[in-house]
C-alpha cells in the first residue's frame, strides 16, 4: 500500500467515525470491524519495526487506550448477550455465525430475517454458560464478567429489560473514557457490592445502595472521591483504607492470628509465616526499613555475607574476594558520575557522600538517624524500664517445651489436648499467650536486646507514634486515645497508653506558617530536633505517591545552603534518596506555598503544572 492509498483509507475511516452508521448495515459493520482488527494487528507490527522512542511511546499509549476500551466493551457485550437472549439461538443460527466468524465474511449472514430461538430446552442454560463456550472462557470467568456487567452497565429486570446499575456513580465513571483504569473501578464496585444485601431487581424490587461511611455519606461517594485523586498510589491507598475500615467497623473482616508459624521445609530451607499487628508490626517495619537502608552501618552489615546463607550464582571464593555490591551491567557505567549525583569516583569515595563535592560524612548528617534518636533516650530516668517490666519481658521469652497446640493426642493424664491446654492456668502474666505469639515475642525481644556478636551490627527497632490533639482533649475517655506510627500502623488505646508511659516523649507544635526550630547559618547540617519536626510534619517523602519508609528519608534544604538557605525546620523537607537526587538534578521542581514545600512534575507528567504534596500518609 502506498502512502497515498493509506491517506485515502485514513480519510474514509475518519468519515466513518464522524458520521452516523445506518442500523440496517449490521452485517457490513461487523465485517468492517473484523477488518479493522486485522488492520490494527498489521499496523502494530509495522510500528514495532520503527526504532524511534517517540513512536514507541505513542504506540504504547494507543494500545493502553485500546485495552481500556476493550475492557469496557467486554461488560457491555455481556449485557447485550443477556438482553437479546443469545444463549437461546438455534443450532443452525450458531453454526452460520461460526462460519462467518472464522471466514470474516459476515455479509453472507441474513440479518434482515428475525433470529430463530429455541422454543424448548436450549444447549445453553444461561448467558454465562453461552459466553463461556462461545468466547472460550471458563464458566467462572464468564459468570464473573456478567456479574461485573450487572454492577457497572445494567441490571436485568423481571420483564427481560434492563435497569440502571445499583452503583450508578461508579457505573457512570466506568462507562466514561477517562484516566481511571476500568479494572480499578470494577474492583471497587465488587468490594462495595459485598457490603450490600442481595439485590431483588429481578423480583421487581430494585434496591439502592445502603452502605454508608461513618460520616453518613454513601460509601460509593467516598470511593468516587478517592478514585478522582490524580496520583494512582495515593488513590489506591485511599480506596483500600475505606474498604478495610468499613469491613473492620462492621465485623466483616476477621483479623488473622498473629505469631510465627512453621510451614515446613522446602529444599532444605525452613519456611515460616510471620504475622504481626500493632506495635509489633511497627517494630518489624522499623527493622526492615533500617536494614534496607544501605547508607547506615546496620544496613551495610545486613548486606554482608552470613554463615549458612546461600547466594545462587556466586561461589564462596567469589564472596570472599569481592566485597562490592553486584550491579546489573545494563545500569552500570565506567564514566564518572555527574556532580549532582553525590558520588565521588576517586579512591576516597564513600557511599555516604552527599551532593557534589561535600565531605564524605555529610551525606549521613541529613539522614534521619533513628538509632541516634533511640540512643538519646537511653539512660534517662523517663526512658528506662522498671525491674517489673524487665521481668515481664523475660517471662514472655520463657519456652515451656510443650508441643504446639494440636500436636499429639493428649496430655499425661490422658485428657484431650485443647488449643491452649499446654498452659498452666495458675500462672499469671502471659500464661494464656498462644505458642505462635510467644515465638513472635521472643523473636522481637531478641532483636531489641542489643546483643553484639563478633562483627555484628544490631538493629534496634524504633517505634515513633503520632497523636492528634483531639485525642488528648478529653482523657476521661481513654478509649479514644489512639495513635498512628511512623510507618502508618494504627495503634489502639492500650498500646498508645503503654508507649506514652515507657517512651521518651517530644512535642512538636505546628503553627500557621512553620516551626520555631532554627539554627540559621551557624550550622549546615540539620539537628535531630529539626529532623523530628520535619518528619512529624511531612510524615514521609513529600513527592506524591512515594512510599519510602522513614528510615530511608533525608532532610533537604528547600532554599539550598549554597544559595544562602537557612538550616531550619521552615527550610527543611523530607525526601527519599531517589527524589533528593532528582531535585538536585533538576528533574523535579520544588516550590514553597504557605511555608510548605510542594513538588512540580515535568509538563509531560502534569500538563497543568499544579504544585502537589504527597497525600499518601493522610490517605487514611
Amino acid at each position: 500500500m502506498s502512502i497515498h492509498q493509506l491517506a485515502a483509507a485514513l480519510q474514509v475511516l475518519h468519515n466513518a467515525i464522524t458520521t452516523s452508521i445506518p442500523r440496517g448495515a449490521a452485517a457490513a459493520v461487523l465485517e468492517v470491524m473484523a477488518s479493522c482488527c486485522a488492520l490494527l494487528a498489521k499496523l502494530s507490527e509495522a510500528l514495532h519495526g520503527i526504532e524511534d522512542p517517540r513512536v514507541a511511546a505513542a504506540h504504547a499509549h494507543l494500545i493502553e487506550q485500546l485495552f481500556h476500551y476493550t475492557q469496557r466493551e467486554q461488560l457491555r457485550s455481556q449485557i447485550h448477550l443477556e438482553s437479546t437472549g443469545a444463549h437461546l439461538l438455534e443450532d443452525d443460527e450458531l453454526d452460520a455465525l461460526r462460519q462467518a466468524r472464522d471466514q470474516h465474511a459476515y455479509r453472507q449472514l441474513d440479518l434482515a430475517a428475525a433470529p430463530r430461538l429455541h422454543a424448548g430446552r436450549a444447549h445453553y442454560t444461561s448467558t454465562a454458560d453461552f459466553a463461556a463456550a462461545w468466547l472460550g472462557l471458563n464458566y467462572y470467568g464468564a459468570a464473573s464478567r456478567l456479574h461485573d456487567a450487572h454492577l457497572l452497565i445494567a441490571r436485568r429486570a423481571m420483564d427481560g429489560g434492563t435497569l440502571t446499575p445499583r452503583l450508578a456513580g461508579l457505573a457512570r465513571l466506568y462507562q466514561a473514557p477517562g484516566a481511571v483504569d476500568p479494572r480499578r473501578i470494577a474492583q471497587a464496585a465488587r468490594a462495595l457490592d459485598k457490603f450490600e444485601p442481595a439485590d431483588t431487581c429481578f423480583e421487581g424490587l430494585p434496591l439502592p445502595p445502603t452502605a454508608r461511611h461513618a460520616d453518613g455519606a454513601l460509601m460509593e461517594e467516598h470511593v468516587l472521591a478517592a478514585l478522582a485523586e490524580p496520583n494512582r498510589t495515593t488513590s489506591e491507598k485511599q480506596v483500600s483504607t475505606l474498604i478495610s475500615d468499613y469491613r473492620r467497623e462492621h465485623g466483616k473482616q476477621r483479623a488473622p492470628e498473629t505469631g510465627i508459624f512453621f510451614r515446613g521445609t522446602r529444599a532444605g530451607v525452613d519456611c515460616y509465616d510471620l504475622r504481626a499487628a500493632g506495635e509489633q508490626a511497627e517494630q518489624l517495619r522499623s527493622l526492615m526499613g533500617q536494614a534496607d537502608n544501605p547508607r547506615t552501618q546496620a544496613g551495610k552489615a545486613a548486606r554482608a555475607a552470613r554463615p549458612g546463607s546461600s547466594n545462587p550464582g556466586r561461589s564462596a571464593a567469589e564472596a570472599a574476594d569481592q566485597d562490592e555490591v553486584q550491579t546489573d551491567p545494563l545500569f552500570s557505567s565506567d564514566a564518572p558520575a555527574p556532580d549532582w549525583s553525590g558520588i565521588n569516583s576517586g579512591p576516597d569515595s564513600s557511599p555516604d557522600a552527599g551532593f557534589g563535592h561535600r565531605p564524605a560524612e555529610e551525606g549521613r548528617e541529613n539522614l534521619l538517624d533513628f538509632n541516634a534518636w533511640q540512643a538519646a533516650g537511653e539512660g534517662s530516668p523517663g526512658s528506662s524500664k522498671s525491674q517489673d517490666a524487665e521481668e515481664e519481658q523475660d517471662f514472655d521469652c520463657v519456652e515451656t517445651g510443650h508441643e504446639d497446640a494440636g500436636h499429639g493426642s493428649g496430655d499425661a493424664a490422658g485428657q484431650p489436648r485443647t488449643e491452649y491446654s499446654d498452659q498452666d492456668p495458675e500462672l499469671g502474666g502471659d500464661a494464656d499467650v498462644p505458642p505462635a505469639q510467644r515465638r513472635l515475642n521472643a523473636f522481637l525481644a531478641a532483636l531489641s536486646s542489643g546483643h553484639q556478636g563478633p562483627g555484628a551490627k544490631t538493629i534496634a527497632p524504633r517505634v515513633g507514634i503520632h497523636i492528634q490533639l483531639k485525642a488528648l482533649e478529653d482523657l476521661r475517655h481513654p478509649e479514644k486515645l489512639t495513635s498512628t506510627t511512623d510507618h502508618g500502623v494504627g495503634l489502639d488505646a492500650a498500646e498508645t497508653g503503654r508507649l506514652m508511659c515507657e517512651g521518651a516523649i517530644y512535642r512538636v507544635i505546628f503553627g500557621p506558617d512553620g516551626q520555631p526550630l532554627d539554627v540559621g547559618r551557624t550550622q549546615r547540617f540539620f539537628t535531630e530536633a529539626i529532623k523530628r519536626a520535619a518528619l512529624a510534619r511531612d510524615r514521609g517523602c513529600i513527592v506524591p505517591g512515594c512510599a519510602a519508609p522513614p528510615e530511608m528519608l533525608e532532610c533537604h534544604h528547600d532554599d539550598w545552603w549554597e544559595h544562602g538557605g537557612q538550616t531550619s525546620c521552615r527550610n527543611a523537607s523530607c525526601l527519599c534518596r531517589r527524589h533528593h537526587l532528582a531535585i538536585h538534578a533538576g528533574l523535579l521542581t520544588l516550590v514553597k506555598i504557605g511555608g510548605l514545600a510542594y513538588i512540580l512534575f515535568p509538563k509531560h507528567v502534569d500538563p497543568l503544572q499544579i504544585p502537589q504534596r504527597n497525600r499518601l500518609y493522610t490517605a487514611a
